[in-house]
């Protein structure tokens, strides 16, 4: 058996209904810099990991069975009587029918959401632990533009922070837009922009304008000591969901 991180919280999404609640969907976070932890993870899955991660290297597979680990327990949150899903369907974990997931992580980090699908179809998420200078300087110019840049002229941090939420923020972005339209998209084709101190305006370079009329997406951000946290959704989906709900504690 193996035993559940000690930096691990699961949040569970619920509908309050006159005579009964409900259980929306579940969001957990886990850190899993324990070397037993990641160990007991190889030893128990190693052999029916997918054959790209099987044949990728050690780091790689234990931040996929960390990922997949996550989600289980957001399924088990839900109550959802499920293995621990080391599937892949379409790029995408093989979840059961009716419901619908998103996995991230970052270093020693791991994020898995999972809501049902009468609520959403569809939703992306990213966690990534903050860049240093170093980082910014190899990567920020085909992360963001300019322009995108100084629409976070109020967010408190250096350029490096900023730089790190736009880049979660369109990571999140192409993980929503996937299932929908198989295509692999560039930071060069959506534009973010600083909305509020909760919510990012996303705006397509693409030329997929149905999807944005379709989906009406929005992203909303977290900030947190050692990451930064972004999902991805259709507009109304976060309308729909009171929003101390969607304050991930840790």
């Amino acid at each position: 058996m193996i035993d559940r991180p000690a930096n691990s919280v699961t949040t569970v999404f619920l509908a309050q209904h006159p005579d009964f609640v409900s259980i929306l969907g579940a969001l957990t976070f886990m850190k899993f810099n324990d070397p037993q932890f990641q160990n007991q993870l190889l030893t128990q899955f190693h052999s029916a990991l997918p054959p790209q991660i099987h044949q990728s290297v050690r780091k790689r597979q234990i931040e996929f069975l960390c990922g997949r680990w996550a989600l289980h327990q957001s399924l088990q949150a839900m109550e959802i009587n499920s293995s621990v899903p080391i599937g892949i369907r379409d790029s995408l974990p093989d979840l059961p029918p009716d419901v619908c997931g998103s996995i991230s992580h970052s270093n020693h980090w791991a994020a898995a959401v999972v809501f049902q699908k009468k609520l959403i179809n569809q939703i992306g998420i990213d966690l990534e632990e903050w860049f240093d200078e170093e980082t910014c300087q190899q990567i920020g110019t085909s992360i963001a533009t300019e322009e995108e840049v100084k629409s976070f002229a109020t967010l408190s941090g250096d350029k490096s922070r900023i730089l790190t939420l736009i880049f979660s923020a369109k990571e999140a972005f192409f993980k929503f837009y996937w299932p929908s339209n198989k295509t692999v998209l560039e930071f060069s084709d959506i534009k973010i922009q600083m909305k509020s101190d909760t919510e990012l305006h996303v705006e397509g370079r693409t030329k997929d304008s149905e999807f944005f009329r379709t989906y009406s997406p929005s992203i909303r951000y977290w900030l947190f000591s050692e990451f930064v946290f972004t999902i991805a959704a259709p507009l109304n989906f976060f309308s729909n969901l009171p929003a101390h709900l969607l304050d991930p504690k840790i």
